[in-house]
């Protein structure tokens, strides 16, 4: 299934029977079967999408995002999706678990401190004159991180080796 960006001013999405149309002063530039679209982005100002577009979009549960020319997500239509519906369930239900966000978020903290040794001993290639003592503080870190008590306690410890990539 495929993503439908639509960017060109003036363009318009239309319905055809079971297909999308994307048409552009009146004359057809795209006919996508529905089933073959699985999001439609509509780009900017000056495009749009018919009525019955969006009511075929809803039925087929199919996203349709309004984004803006520089990117940014301005909306979202969705329809009444079941999809996932339970694994998004188990996910709140994870989330509501102390003992499960302590545990996950400490993977997540070791996994960024890994990632900011390895980025900056990468950096400091060609530098023998950089001092060793802020990877001592990131290597700290990365230790205290998998045996932090708390999120709060884990927090300092993510703190602090932000602290010491951040210096270099």
């Amino acid at each position: 299934m495929a993503t439908l960006y639509v960017t060109e001013p003036g363009s318009r999405i239309e319905k055809e029977y079971r297909h999308l149309l994307v048409t552009l002063d009146d004359k057809t530039v795209l006919r996508a079967p529905l089933a073959s679209v699985s999001h439609v982005v509509l780009v900017g100002r000056g495009v749009g999408a018919t009525t019955p577009a969006l009511h075929a979009l809803l039925a087929a549960d199919i996203t349709l995002s309004l984004v803006s020319r520089g990117g940014e997500l301005l909306g979202r239509l969705t329809g009444p999706s079941g999809k996932n519906l339970e694994l998004r369930r188990k996910q709140y239900a994870r989330a509501a678990d102390p003992v499960f966000c302590l545990a996950f978020a400490r993977q997540v903290v070791a996994g960024k401190l890994a990632n900011y040794r390895t980025y900056a001993l990468r950096w400091r290639r060609g530098r023998p004159e950089l001092p060793a003592e802020w990877l001592e503080r990131l290597d700290r870190a990365a230790a205290e991180a998998p045996a932090a008590p708390d999120l709060a306690s884990l927090r300092g410890v993510e703190g602090a080796g932000s602290k010491a990539y951040f210096a270099l």
